[in-house]
């Protein structure tokens, strides 16, 4: 049996000044470590600042073969 891969999303803020919320399934390793890796990423490649909330594996929905990559807060 296969898990399913890793996914992601990125939950759009409603008001302008809200934070940017990007949610990451957990592969393996410490959670927090996974957290700021993926934060720090964000801020180095895209000059983002985002708020990294990491679930457990199969935890973000999935429909088909695609994931919705972006959703409304």
């Amino acid at each position: 049996m296969s898990e399913p891969s890793l996914e992601w999303i990125v939950v759009r803020p409603q008001e302008n000044a809200a934070e940017l919320i990007v949610r990451v399934e957990q592969g393996d390793g410490n959670a927090q470590d996974a957290a700021r890796a993926c934060s720090s990423a964000l801020m180095e490649k895209l000059g983002v600042t985002a708020k990294v909330e990491i679930l457990p594996r199969g935890a973000l929905g999935r429909s088909g073969y695609k994931i919705n990559r972006v959703v409304e807060a």
